[in-house]
């Protein structure tokens, strides 16, 4: 026995821990609807590989996970482990990555892991494998995630309900012929390949044809160009030596009157740093502004004297008016000198504030007095004019004063005009050094100049030169750069004019050299050796390719040769194992599968494809003819022989018998079968029980029923059901057990 554990947790409805033990070579899966058998089954599917989520009933991985119920949580993971036994090393795996994986182990386990976020995890008796080793382990033995070793319910009688072309690609399938068509096609598409090479290769080589024509006319002209060569030798040396030689005589001219010169500016500049123009120039502003400052201050003092002298006008017509009132025979003063005495009060009162001398305690008596007369009868005024006196000599004072200081800043001003003019000498004398300096720096500047320009002209003369080698070592040979060490003796005049014409000559014999094919004739000739060489490569090349061809086209025709030698033989098989299977399921009658030849349908051509391309197609299709699988069955005591007059009991018997025909020719090493019972009568259950007993003695199977007559042929029965929780429990025992039981 091959298959002895499948463990399941996390998956789907198995919420908890679920272990089948295999050690029988029958086991059932029995149990109600919805209650998760057919769970069992795509488990299988599972961890074996299987990619497509539709056949396992989900639409993303995450949904193979335990959704979780009111008991229990959502898991978040889900895992399957499948277990082989190994004893007798019937497992193999290639080489993976530069590392082998050892199957020297009695037992083999493959597990699958999916996550929430739909990631899988594979590991191989505990060592983290691809997808890509598992299948290739599992195909060592002739199995796969969902080949023709599970057969579910709804896929028993699709072989009865395909066309011809796909039955022949299911029995092709389950006859271990797919590999012949994977080498057929990788054989054509390495045919084509090679036939594109080919198809490269002559074009390539009729592109290189002219050129190889003209190469050999190239080659004929280089010979002739040898003497040009030596002519221009010759020539390059008497040129490159003379000018490198006249450029380095003005480089060495030019740097040095530069030098002379740039010291000459740095003399001329330094002088100019030195002239006291610019301080001359700032003393005489300076002066001028103090000169505005000092007639100021004298304005301001005449204006002030000017306001002491009203001041004192003033004061002089108060005493005089005070004298009056007191001279003899006036016995009092009237009305309107009292008025004229209060407005007169009133304007010195207002003096006295703007003119800095104090008349307040006068100017107070002299209102007390008025205010007493007013409305008094008349009577002798006595007014005492001392202190208009002392007012007024103190006002005189003040004027002196200002006359003084006013003196004083007007000598001042002529001490000040004195310097300005010396200032204004000195700033002429510093202008007229300056603008001689100035001309000077300017014709030093203008020299300089011009030596900077001519030095332009130099370096492009020594880029021309550069280019001129590597031009000439082009043409010539990189002999030709020795000569950049030689140049003309100090003594020997050098002719720029013969230099100009010695160049010309060059270039004229360039020209020559280009026209006749010579100039990089090295190149021309590496070119003619490579391009023939080529060639050749490409001649030989186009031969093996069609040796390469002959040989594809040899082992394609073999193959197919073997393919349909053996798809013939594997229908003869199978067709006395069907013939076995339906009369004992019928109790006679006929069964066989009969090789005919279809018509091809002719494809429709997509917008995208040019009419060569669908000739083309056409053309193949014309050429090969394909074939297909009828099924013809005659049934005892009836004379339906066609598939569309069956029953459909009779539908499912006949599919059945074709199905396990099948998995005898090509005998997997574990059959599962999921409820491929469910539409047989009693009569027809016990035929089908029978050929299950059958196929135990030669393949393992598991079988999905709710048929009490295939449960009887089980060693082991499994009951599945779903618990108060809405999880899977697994239930099991032993037929021989539940036959003591029951006893």
């Amino acid at each position: 026995m091959t298959l002895k554990r499948l463990e399941m947790h996390g998956f789907k409805s198995f919420a908890k821990r679920a272990v089948f033990d295999f050690s029988a070579p029958v086991t059932s899966i029995v149990g109600p609807n919805g209650s998760g058998k057919s769970n069992v089954v795509e488990a299988i599917r599972f961890v074996l590989g299987e990619q497509s989520t539709k056949s396992m009933r989900s639409k993303t991985g995450a949904d193979l996970i335990f959704k979780g119920s009111k008991q229990i949580g959502k898991m978040s993971r889900a895992m399957v482990a499948i277990t082989f036994d190994n004893s007798k090393r019937i497992f193999s795996l290639p080489s993976v990555d530069d590392q082998n994986l050892s199957l020297d182990f009695d037992e083999i386990t493959i597990s699958r892991e999916v996550f929430a976020d739909g990631a899988n995890k594979y590991t191989l008796n505990g060592n983290d494998v691809r997808l890509k080793d598992i299948h290739e382990l599992i195909a060592s033995v002739n199995i796969g995630s969902s080949g023709h070793h599970i057969i579910s319910q709804g896929e028993a009688d699709r072989l009865l309900n395909s066309k011809p072309a796909e039955r022949r690609e299911m029995l092709e399938e389950s006859l271990g012929l797919k590999l012949y068509h994977y080498r057929i096609k990788e054989g054509e598409r390495k045919l084509e390949k090679t036939r594109e090479h080919v198809r490269e290769a002559e074009s390539i080589r009729r592109e290189l044809a002219p050129h190889i024509k003209f190469l050999k006319k190239q080659v004929e002209k280089i010979e002739k160009a040898r003497e040009i060569e030596i002519a221009l030798v010759s020539a390059y040396e008497k040129y490159l030596v003379e000018e490198q030689s006249a450029i380095a005589r003005k480089q060495f001219a030019s740097e040095k009157e530069k030098k002379n010169l740039e010291t000459d500016l740095l003399m001329v500049e330094d002088r100019m740093a030195h002239i006291a123009e610019s301080s001359a120039v700032d003393s005489v502003s300076h002066l001028e502004t103090e000169i505005a400052r000092v007639r100021s201050e004298i304005r301001n003092l005449a204006r002030n004297r000017d306001d002491i002298g009203r001041q004192i006008g003033r004061v002089e017509g108060m005493i005089e008016a005070a004298k009056m009132a007191t001279k003899p025979g006036k016995v009092g003063v009237s009305t309107v000198s009292l008025l004229d005495i209060e407005n007169l009060a009133d304007e010195f009162e207002a003096l006295a504030k703007n003119g800095g001398f104090d008349l307040h305690q006068a100017i107070a008596k002299l209102r007390a007095y008025i205010t007493d007369k007013k409305g008094s009868p008349a009577e002798p005024i006595q007014v005492d004019t001392s202190e208009f006196e002392s007012s007024k000599s103190e006002l005189e004072t003040q004027i002196a004063e200002i006359d003084h200081k006013t003196g004083a800043l007007e000598q001042q001003i002529k001490t000040i005009e004195i310097q300005v003019a010396e200032s204004r000498k000195l700033s002429q004398d510093s202008e007229r050094t300056k603008y001689e300096l100035s001309a000077k720096r300017n014709e030093i500047a203008s020299r300089i100049a011009i030596l900077v320009n001519e030095e332009s002209h130099v370096a492009e003369r020594i880029e021309n030169l550069k280019s001129e080698y590597v031009q000439a070592e082009a043409l010539v040979g990189s002999g030709i750069l020795d000569l950049k060490s030689r140049f003309v003796n100090h003594d020997v005049e050098i002719n720029e004019s013969a230099i100009r014409q010695n160049h010309h000559e060059i270039e004229r014999m360039k020209i020559r050299l280009e026209d006749m094919g010579g100039g990089g004739s090295g190149d021309v000739l590496a070119e003619h050796d490579e391009t023939v060489s080529r060639d050749a490569f490409l001649e030989r090349e186009i031969n093996d390719l069609y040796s390469a061809i002959a040989t594809l086209e040899s082992t394609i025709k073999e193959l197919k040769e073997k393919l349909q030698g053996e798809f013939k033989t594997g229908i003869v098989k199978i067709n006395r194992e069907f013939e076995t299977f339906f009369k004992l399921m019928f109790g006679g009658g006929e069964a066989k599968l009969a090789v005919v030849d279809i018509e091809k349908r002719k494809r429709k051509a997509s917008t995208d494809e040019t009419d060569e391309e669908v000739a083309e197609d056409i053309e193949e299709d014309e050429q090969e003819k394909e074939q297909g699988i009828d099924i013809d069955v005659s049934l005892p005591r009836k004379k339906v022989k066609d598939l569309e007059m069956l029953s459909g009991g009779e539908r499912s018997l006949t599919s059945i018998a074709l199905l396990f025909a099948l998995s005898q020719v090509n005998p997997p090493p574990f059959l599962v079968l999921d409820e491929t019972d469910a539409a047989l009568d009693e009569a027809n259950s016990q035929k089908y029980g029978d050929m299950i007993e059958n196929l135990a003695r030669q393949t393992q199977l598991v079988v999905v029923t709710h048929n009490r007559e295939t449960m009887s042929r089980a060693n082991i029965l499994y009951g599945v059901t779903l618990g108060s929780d809405d999880a899977s429990t697994l239930l099991s025992i032993k037929f021989e057990e539940a036959v003591k039981v029951a006893k």
